[in-house]
């Protein structure tokens, strides 16, 4: 089996406010999707009603298989989560925490806890309380106390608020091995573009409660007419080969064209005596590419 969540035309209303409108995608083994839109999109909604804290009013949601309404036992056996920000015992130690949440689950032995502590890199902290522990190192505690049943899926709503560029560095690199290593599918919601950017392989755009669309990361980086940076020995008179949405920098331009428009670009360049030291294509970030597509909305 390799789609793990199957999120079919869910629908939830809040009295006369339409919050989610047929919102369907799936996630399979080892994929990580974003799942990015402004405030009030509806996302967190959605990843309640994925997890059964709220009812929905129309749609099904599959977890390995198993439907969330009628048999939410078994479909909800192999998730880990954190809605929002994780729910911890300040006043326990990081092991204490781990050792108290793996007790919903039976008695977890002492040796996964250890491992567990390895995998987000908090072994040498995991007896000092978690009052003392950085908003990081929180988020860190909070995946391994997700990982605890051993999940075939991971949910994590906003996971990156308020975290550092270093927590968030450390929060991706967990992911994207959790993702590698054990073959865990992840979605991960987020409002906050510039910091998901490297987190996901996969992007499910949300907009007023609608899945805008629903795509590879790569082809959603390159769904628009490449830009391309040429450094040049002068900038005078350049503007004679600039249209719209071209920008003169310090020592080149950065200029948007198809493949074929560039090649004719440069050789006009060359035969008018410019000189030119480099040139470079770049990959549009996630952030240039979804306000391209949603026309500035974020």
């Amino acid at each position: 089996m390799n789609t793990i969540l199957n999120v079919d035309k869910i629908c939830k209303r809040f009295g006369k406010n339409k919050v989610l409108n047929k919102v369907s995608f799936k996630i399979k083994k080892g994929q990580i999707l974003g799942f990015i839109g402004p405030n009030g999109a509806g996302k967190t909604t959605a990843i309640k009603l994925i997890l059964g804290l709220q009812l929905m009013d129309s749609g099904e949601v599959y977890i390995n298989n198993y439907n969330i309404k009628k048999d939410y036992e078994n479909a909800i056996a192999k998730v880990g989560a954190i809605v929002e920000n994780p729910d911890l015992y300040l006043f326990l130690t990081g092991r204490q925490n781990l050792r108290l949440f793996g007790r919903y689950y039976g008695n977890v032995d002492e040796k996964y806890l250890d491992y567990l502590l390895e995998k987000v890199n908090l072994i040498e902290r995991a007896d000092d309380k978690v009052s003392n522990y950085s908003l990081g190192m929180r988020q860190r505690l909070g995946i391994a106390v997700s990982l605890i049943n051993h999940p075939n899926l991971l949910v994590l709503d906003e996971p990156t608020n308020g975290l550092d560029p270093e927590g968030i560095k450390d929060l991706r690199d967990i992911i994207i091995k959790l993702a590698k290593t054990e073959n865990i599918g992840v979605l991960i919601s987020s409002h906050n573009l510039a910091e998901l950017d490297g987190f996901c392989n996969r992007i499910c755009l949300i907009d007023k409660g609608q899945i805008i669309k629903d795509i590879n990361l790569d082809t959603l980086k390159n769904s628009e007419k490449p830009v391309f940076f040429i450094k040049l020995d002068k900038l005078s008179k350049i503007d004679k080969y600039l249209v719209k949405g071209d920008k003169v920098l310090e020592n080149g331009i950065s200029v948007s064209r198809s493949d074929e428009d560039i090649s004719k670009l440069i050789k006009e360049l060359v035969l008018d005596g410019y000189n030119i030291y480099e040139v470079r294509r770049e990959l549009l970030s996630l952030e240039e590419a979804y306000l391209k597509i949603m026309g500035g909305n974020l």
